[in-house]
């Protein structure tokens, strides 16, 4: 792990020291000699201090008695701090000793000589949206990292973001959050609130089972403080303030700052999704969002942790108590402190109460923000993704409060992200103009699981693997796109399939699927009928005869209409295909074909009347080669 200090520190030069009375500044446990109080947080007070054997500057966190007086409590926290210690990353504030002296216990950390991201916020406002999406990246190596060893933060925000004089951004407390949570929750620990429901997912607010999405929505909260200055939601009490997250929409952080660029806003709406099935699967995706926006150079974050002083502290440390080895009492009226200690025992027993009600209530909250007029809802939200969106809809029906069908032109929107929310539909169209509309983005249809009809035409789209999950889908259109691989619509109970004028050059991936109506029209880059659906198959048109064989169709025994018509291509299409002439064995397999009642297909008159001897009752179109255009 990186350390900016040198080997032989002196630290009271560089430190301000505080001012009495905190009976812990001057004072040794162990071989750690504390120097200067540097904050406090939910798990006890962080001090400065120097360690004497190594001769290095570190970071001692003395914990809360509350947490460590039971045997069970203080093997959980060692428990949860040997996980925290055995991870190591450059984006992670290493932990390097867990120390107990006379029954009080800490943590013994790398010291980062710098700014907490919360402290730049308060001295500078609103970060540069590059800073502050170059912490975010950062963090998200962190987490990255954690996550792949299993630990869950549970209290990302700006406070537990250090950056070092350097630049480095490294996420502190990591893993720890769950000692506070075990012994009690957040909402009822009046010191673990502090700040902490500001960036609360929404199922930590309802008291829920936690997985690492859950740290990314902190940290999409936390990008949101860095570009604006403010966390997204600050109500009136800690309660109002959970609520909110568990509720309430996202406010746009562009009306406070409206330089932020949209992709920034992408990243944080996407991140701070209420349902955690629409946030980023896991850190790394975030941090491919965020490095495609920062492009290949590094955002210099130096700058923003020079001229920083450690902060003075004057009053003493609440939290904790001093050990036994003081003579005298710290505040020095005994009775005072039993007064005291019972109000706040009073205190605690109210919060407890209230904030079993409050989670009550916040878990009965529906999963999704509701919304009265879901059609405006996602007109703003196309519009906030898409400047030159014209706002209109071509068609869209509503039933129940919910959207049930849509037609969008997509010949001015790239970004389709808003749909995803609307998963109770049935059936969508998304048209562009011609082969020129730049639509290339399909996957935030992965989440529309109840979808029957689909319709895509035209446009840039060559990856359908967001189609994998919709189990319900049965009809599908597929239109003068770049799509060139049918292996994502494996398993899907789709019945009527067309391809028209895509890349595909065969069919693998519609073998043993319940497809009755296939039509490959203008599919003029087809070669092979290999992956044929042949159970149900009855319709077939492929519009070509530029494929290499027309074996697989044996297999058909259903199929009553083939249309194999060379001459439906267009005269460009005819360019790139070679039309090849039907073989013997052609000639076997078509007459083979013995429910046909509908054949369509370039033949000479003697393979027309062929044909017709074999088939009858069988309507035989025929277009003669010497007439074809």
């Amino acid at each position: 792990m990186h350390s900016a200090h040198p080997s032989e520190p002196n630290l009271s030069a560089t430190v301000k020291a505080p001012a009495p009375p905190d009976p812990w500044v001057g004072r040794a446990l162990t071989k750690y000699a504390i120097v200067a109080r540097l904050g406090r947080g939910g798990m006890g007070v962080v001090y400065l201090a120097e360690d004497r054997v190594l001769k290095r500057a570190v970071a001692v966190k003395l914990i809360a008695p509350s947490l460590t007086n039971e045997p069970k409590d203080l093997q959980r926290f060692l428990r949860e701090a040997r996980s925290a210690a055995r991870l190591q990353h450059g984006n992670v504030v290493a932990i390097y000793d867990i120390d107990e002296d006379q029954g009080t216990h800490s943590l013994v950390m790398e010291f980062v000589p710098g700014p907490t991201a919360q402290q730049i916020i308060d001295r500078d406002g609103a970060l540069p949206w590059r800073a502050a999406a170059q912490i975010v990246a950062d963090a998200c190596r962190g987490l990255m990292a954690a996550h792949g060893s299993h630990l869950i933060h549970r209290d990302v925000k700006p406070a537990n973001l250090l950056i070092s004089r350097t630049g480095e951004v490294k996420l502190s407390d990591f893993g720890l959050a769950k000692v506070v949570a075990d012994e009690q929750s957040a909402i009822t620990h009046a010191s673990a609130v502090i700040g902490t429901p500001l960036y609360m997912s929404p199922e930590q607010a309802r008291n829920e089972d936690l997985d690492e999405r859950s740290d990314l929505y902190s940290l999409g909260a936390t990008f949101y403080a860095l570009l604006t200055g403010e966390p997204p939601f600050r109500g009136k009490d800690l309660y109002s303030t959970m609520y909110a997250h568990a509720t309430k929409p996202m406010p746009d952080p562009r009306a406070k700052r409206p330089d932020i660029p949209a992709a920034c806003v992408k990243i944080v709406e996407r991140a701070m999704a209420k349902r955690r099935a629409d946030r980023f699967g896991n850190a790394q995706a975030m941090l491919q969002e965020l490095e495609a926006l920062l492009g290949p150079q590094r955002e210099s974050l130096s700058e923003l942790a020079a001229n920083h002083e450690l902060p003075r502290f004057n009053e003493p440390s609440s939290l904790l108590t001093p050990d036994l080895r003081r003579t005298h009492h710290p505040f020095g009226r005994p009775w005072l402190v039993a007064l005291v200690a019972g109000s706040l025992l009073s205190l605690v027993a109210i919060l407890v109460c209230a904030g079993a009600a409050i989670q009550s209530w916040l878990r009965q909250t529906p999963d999704q923000v509701p919304t009265l007029d879901p059609v405006a809802q996602f007109k703003r939200d196309l519009l906030a993704r898409n400047p030159d969106f014209d706002g209109k809809l071509e068609n869209i029906s509503v039933r129940d409060g919910k959207v049930r069908a849509l037609n969008l032109s997509v010949v001015r929107i790239t970004d389709i992200t808003p749909v995803r929310d609307l998963t109770e539909l049935d059936e969508l169209d998304l048209h562009g103009k011609d082969e020129r509309t730049p639509f290339a983005d399909i996957s935030p249809l992965a989440n529309l699981k109840k979808i029957k009809r689909l319709r895509i035409c035209f446009g840039q789209v060559k990856n359908i693997d967001a189609l994998q999950n919709m189990k319900s889908l049965t009809d599908l259109h597929l239109g003068a796109l770049k799509v060139d691989d049918l292996q994502a619509l494996r398993g899907l109970p789709i019945t009527h399939l067309r391809l028209g004028a895509t890349y595909i050059r065969d069919l693998r991936g519609l073998e043993n699927s319940p497809i009755e109506h296939l039509d490959a029209g203008f599919c003029y880059r087809l070669e092979s009928l290999r992956g044929l659906p042949r159970e149900k198959l009855r319709w077939l048109s492929i519009a070509s005869t530029n494929v290499d064989s027309l074996r697989p169709l044996e297999a058909a025994e259903g199929l009553t209409y083939l249309d194999f018509h060379w001459a439906k291509l267009t005269l460009q299409q005819r360019k790139v295909v070679p039309k090849r002439s039907l073989d013997p064995d052609d000639m076997q397999v078509l007459l083979g074909l013995s429910r046909l009642k509908e054949l369509i297909g370039e033949f000479t008159p003697a393979e027309a009347e062929r044909l017709r001897n074999r088939h009858k009752g069988c309507i035989l179109r025929s277009v003669p080669p010497s007439k074809l255009p």
